[in-house]
């Protein structure tokens, strides 16, 4: 995904835990925050920095996602006016 919003002369940040997926991504983003989301106390970026945030195959995944959300900025200004979240839930139906 980060490759794809790269291609269109997006700044694309990131926050992941896997070193391997770390190594991938750094091709792409402009910066990485290389964490377990679930343990951020903050995100190292001023208020309103962000045009969107979005969750991909994450939320689903997390013990605790309403606090994640939080620290992504879904309480604070972490996104310029209006907000634009993409929350998505990625399933393939097996019969």
């Amino acid at each position: 995904m980060a490759e794809k919003l790269a291609e269109n002369d997006n700044e694309v940040y990131g926050i992941e835990i896997d070193l391997e997926a770390v190594k991938e991504a750094k091709k792409h983003c402009k910066d990485i925050i290389i964490s377990d989301i679930e343990t951020l106390k903050e995100l190292p970026y001023p208020e309103s920095f962000f045009d969107a945030i979005i969750c991909a195959d994450v939320l689903e995944h997390l013990r605790r996602p309403e606090k994640v959300l939080q620290i992504l900025g879904c309480d604070r200004k972490a996104t310029s006016p209006p907000p634009l979240w993409m929350l998505c839930w990625l399933f393939r139906c097996c019969s």
